[in-house]
C-alpha cells in the first residue's frame, strides 16, 4: 500500500480530478482534496455502527499474497475514504448533529499528495481512539450508594423534680391562714 492516495472511481474522478488527493485542515475541502473533519466524522459513524467491511479491505491491500487482489482492496479503500468526504460533505448522507458530542477529534497536517499506508495508519489510530472513547461512554458509571449515617437520639436523662410534699392535714398547720 505504499502508492499514494488517488481515486480511480469515475465519478469521483470528476470530482477531484486523476492526481494525487490532498488532505486539508478545515471543515471543507478543497479542489483535489478532502478534509480531516468530514474523515473524522466518517470513522466516528463506522466504530458507532460496528462497520467492519473497512478492516477485510485494508487487510487484505496489506497482506494478501496476490498483489492484483491487494491492488483491488486499496482501491475500494480509497473510494470508501474519498466517500467519506461525499458522503458528510455536500451530500449530507450523516449529519454530525445526530452524533453523541465529544469524540476525539482528528490532529494531522495538510498534506498536498499522502501515501496511502500513512493515511490509513491514521485513520486506524484515530479508529482506536473513537472506539475507546465509545466504550467509556457506553460504560456503566457505577453508582457508589452514599453512606448515610442513622444517629441514634441521644437519651437525655431528665431528672425528676423533686416531688413537691403534698398537703396534708396532718402537717402540723391548724387554720388556713396560717398556712
Amino acid at each position: 500500500m505504499n502508492s499514494s492516495f488517488k481515486t480511480t472511481d469515475p465519478n469521483q474522478r470528476s470530482l477531484f480530478g486523476t492526481g494525487d488527493i490532498g488532505i486539508v485542515a478545515g471543515p471543507k475541502g478543497k479542489k483535489n482534496s478532502i478534509c480531516w473533519k468530514s474523515i473524522e466524522i466518517w470513522n466516528v459513524y463506522n466504530v458507532l455502527g460496528n462497520v467492519l467491511e473497512d478492516n477485510r479491505n485494508i487487510d487484505k491491500a496489506r497482506n494478501h499474497a496476490d498483489t492484483e487482489v491487494r491492488r483491488l482492496n486499496r482501491v475500494i479503500w480509497c473510494k470508501h475514504i474519498v466517500d467519506a468526504q461525499l458522503e458528510v460533505g455536500p451530500r449530507k448522507a450523516w449529519d454530525p448533529d445526530d452524533l453523541p458530542r465529544g469524540w476525539p477529534t482528528l490532529q494531522a497536517r495538510t498534506y498536498k499528495s499522502i501515501p496511502l499506508t500513512e493515511l490509513t495508519d491514521i485513520i486506524l489510530a484515530h479508529r482506536a481512539l473513537v472506539h475507546a472513547w465509545n466504550q467509556k461512554r457506553l460504560k456503566p458509571v457505577a453508582v457508589v450508594p452514599a453512606v448515610v449515617e442513622i444517629v441514634a437520639p441521644e437519651v437525655v436523662a431528665v431528672v425528676a423534680a423533686a416531688a413537691e410534699p403534698e398537703f396534708s392535714l396532718e402537717s402540723g398547720v391548724d387554720d388556713w391562714e396560717d398556712f
